[in-house]
């Protein structure tokens, strides 16, 4: 019999019908553990004045009978249950009691006394169970004296017979509640330490753990022996302590019958998971239901995965509501750092364009707070050539210490400038080259799962799609805006080259080819801007697009544009400028110089320096002798000499030398588009 199985044996004595008194083995005292209610009324006593006590200090012999042999007759018995571990039965005993008013009352009793043994053989309990008898013995004075000891052998023995019943009776029910209680136990137990994926933690009502289950001990990373008797408040954040988190579940646990557990709790090694459960109160089965709550009992598992998915699918949806409105692109750069860094739970995050010349270019970007910003121009060489090479293929680059991986463990000290011991880099490809980049960095080597990969990913999918609309609408309002313009510009021109052809043609034959003939020459000049969405064209591509529009397919073998392969990018305005010029040129060669001659030929070069801008030398050889400057300027002459120059402040610097034209194009140097 153990102290767990007390309830159960309290139960049991207190449904009797006959007087019981449990008392422990510790001899001579033999302390007295429980009394059921016909124990206490035929006693005459009440239970908080006897348990707890020892049995003779409660029941001393009667002092006025010096014959009273009642505490030497029931502690010899007792003495027997110990030595024997066996009942033993006693005969009719006078065992005077105290009354309320002091005095003693004589009283007469049949005790059986019987041991209750544990695992072990030994003598756990001692249930002394009397029947008061002193009815039957003040008959027997009052009967003839032959008829006396029949008759008292006649009481004893039925009421020991009643008593033996009632004892064989309780102790097989004691040994069935005890194996129940026992199974029961086991089961509980089992089922206790089998939850490994619950942590299940009991506490008493301050808080202070009681018990700790091995699905505790994995999740939490405390053995049961380091924790038991500690405050429950340990696994609970900083934060969450702080703002009396603790205290706010345990009194919705005791007051509501429930508090959930949904939030982040703490390892013993200070990392972090979302934990998913409840706390609820914990009562004794035996009491009452209007006895307050013994302790708690808390109960949760780790969903951090969970958590932290339903977190990435959120910051999702958050970021294609804040950028559907968004117009400007380094607003949506910042965005999308901001959510992917708080998102994922890192120091630092940016998104940046990258140049063709392997350059990203960070405007805004997003920290923590621990670590610093990293703004500015970058070469992503610098970076890990390797690094950059990935990137350039598409291919998304996680990378757990910096200074040990291979990809960058060279370059680790460019890093570690801004802070940065790991790394998650995804790249956004457009027509096969590096377009974008967006980066995650941490203070903390980490590892990368591949659902943050995947959520990097869409973030700089996301963000790279905002800026494109973002691009398209900027150009969609350029061309529109241009369009008006160049309209408005080109009808001047068409009017200009109408009115000025009318002047230099002798009839309307005459004027017409002349007309037809420059009006090709500007349209094709704007097909090329239109082909490069008014961009700007490549200077020379202007330049043999012209002369095709000038010379004839026979003659234009005889134009040689080898020395004019320079990728100088000229604005629309510029591009057109010069490709009228070439066409008058081309035009001028075809009628009256190099190329109206069989062995004539024209000679194109283009010219580029950073000082000096960029220029086109045209000359003609082995055509007619040139005289010197004709004495008739047509539209041609006109054009080049001063109509450009007003219009779009190209410079012609025309040389009449007698073995052909010399002409030198000078475009304007403080054209914004002009680039190499």
């Amino acid at each position: 019999m153990t102290a767990t199985s007390g309830d159960g044996l309290r139960r049991l004595i207190e449904a009797l019908p006959s007087p019981c008194l449990v008392l422990l083995p510790d001899e001579p005292r033999f302390t007295m553990v429980a009394a059921n209610g016909a124990y206490l009324r035929a006693s005459m006593t009440w239970r908080t004045g006897i348990i707890g006590r020892g049995l003779f200090e409660v029941f001393p012999d009667n002092p006025d009978d010096h014959a009273a042999t009642g505490t030497r007759n029931l502690g010899a018995s007792l003495a027997r249950v110990l030595a024997t571990r066996a009942p033993d039965r006693m005969a009719v005993q006078r065992y005077d009691v105290t009354r309320a008013d002091g005095a003693f009352e004589e009283r007469y009793w049949t005790p059986l006394n019987a041991p209750v043994l544990g695992e072990g053989g030994e003598v756990e309990l001692i249930l002394h169970h009397v029947e008061d008898v002193t009815g039957f013995v003040q008959v027997r004075k009052r009967s003839l004296a032959d008829n006396a000891a029949a008759y008292e052998a006649l009481a004893t023995k039925a009421h020991t017979d009643l008593l033996l019943d009632d004892l064989r009776a309780m102790l097989s029910a004691l040994r069935t509640s005890e194996h129940a209680l026992r199974a029961e136990r086991e089961r509980l137990r089992l089922i206790f330490e089998s939850a490994t994926e619950y942590a299940i933690i009991s506490m008493d009502i301050g808080r202070r753990v009681i018990s700790w289950n091995e699905g505790a001990r994995r999740l939490l990373g405390y053995e049961e022996s380091e924790i038991v008797g500690q405050s429950a408040d340990l696994i609970f954040t900083s934060e969450d302590r702080s703002e009396g988190v603790p205290e706010r579940e345990a009194t919705g646990a005791l007051t509501q019958g429930r508090a959930a557990a949904e939030r982040w709790h703490l390892r013993r090694d200070g990392t972090r998971f979302w934990s998913s459960g409840l706390m609820l109160p914990l009562r004794d089965p035996a009491a009452d239901p209007t006895v307050p709550p013994i302790g708690l009992i808390k109960i949760m598992r780790d969903r951090t995965e969970l958590a932290r998915a339903e977190a990435r699918r959120d910051a999702l949806i958050e970021l294609g509501d804040r950028l559907r409105d968004m117009r400007d692109a380094a607003e949506i750069a910042c965005t999308a750092a901001e959510i992917i860094g708080r998102t994922l739970g890192a120091g630092r995050a940016g998104y940046a364009p990258v140049t063709p010349d392997g350059h990203y270019v960070i405007e805004r970007d997003w920290t923590n707070g621990r670590m610093p910003s990293a703004t500015g121009r970058f070469r992503i060489a610098d970076y890990g050539a390797a690094y950059a090479e990935r990137l350039a293929e598409g291919a998304a680059i996680a990378i757990g210490n910096l200074a040990l991986d291979p990809l960058t463990a060279a370059v680790a000290a460019n890093y570690a400038a801004y802070g940065a011991r790991s790394q998650l880099s995804v790249p956004l490809l457009a027509d096969g080259r590096l377009a974008a980049l967006i980066y995650v960095h941490d203070d903390e080597a980490r590892c990368w799962a591949e659902e943050e990969i995947g959520f990097a990913r869409g973030v700089a999918e996301r963000a790279w799609a905002a800026a494109e609309r973002v691009r398209a609408e900027n150009r969609r309002t350029l061309l529109v805006n241009e369009l008006n313009h160049r309209v408005k510009n080109t009808l001047a021109v068409v009017q200009s080259i109408a009115v000025q052809t009318v002047r230099g043609t002798p009839d309307m034959a005459s004027f017409s080819a002349a007309f037809q003939a420059r009006l090709i020459a500007l349209a094709r000049a704007h097909d090329l801007l239109t082909r490069q969405h008014w961009e700007g064209a490549m200077l020379s591509e202007v330049v043999r697009e012209a002369m095709r529009s000038s010379t004839s397919s026979g003659k234009e073998a005889r134009v040689d544009f080898g020395a004019c392969a320079s990728d100088v990018l000229l604005s629309p305005a510029d591009a057109l400028s010069l490709a009228m010029a070439l066409h008058e040129l081309g035009t001028n060669a075809l009628k009256h110089g190099a190329l109206s001659a069989p062995a004539g030929r024209v000679s194109v070069t283009c010219h580029c320096t950073p000082n000096n801008g960029a220029w086109v030398e045209w000359v003609e050889r082995d055509g007619p002798l040139v005289p010197g400057p004709p004495t008739r300027r047509g539209f041609g002459l006109r054009l080049l000499e001063r109509g450009l120059a007003m219009q779009g402040g190209l410079g012609a610097d025309l040389r009449f030398e007698p073995k052909g034209l010399r002409c030198t194009l000078r475009l304007p140097s403080g054209s914004p588009f002009l680039r190499q």
